[in-house]
C-alpha cells in the first residue's frame, strides 16, 4: 500500500506540476526530485491510516452484529 500510494503521489504530482501545470509550489515547499514531500507524505500516509480505520470499523460493526444475533 505504501508503495501505491508513493507511487500514485508521485505520478499526480509530477503531471499537475509539469505536465497540465494546475499547480505549482512557493519557495518554502520542501521538495525532493522537484514533487513536494507533504503532499507525498500525506497520499503514502493516508491509504494504510484509511485501511486501518475500516478494518477497525468493519470489526467492530461484525462483533456487534454477532452479540446482537446470540442475544435474539
Amino acid at each position: 500500500m505504501v508503495g501505491v500510494g508513493l507511487t500514485l503521489a508521485l505520478l499526480v504530482e509530477w503531471n499537475a506540476l509539469y505536465r497540465t501545470r494546475a499547480w505549482a509550489y512557493n519557495e518554502r515547499m520542501i521538495t525532493i526530485l522537484g514533487v513536494g514531500v507533504l503532499p507525498a507524505l500525506q497520499m503514502v500516509v493516508l491509504r494504510p491510516v484509511t485501511f486501518l480505520l475500516i478494518r477497525w470499523l468493519w470489526t467492530i460493526r461484525n462483533r456487534n452484529r454477532k452479540i446482537n444475533v446470540e442475544c435474539q
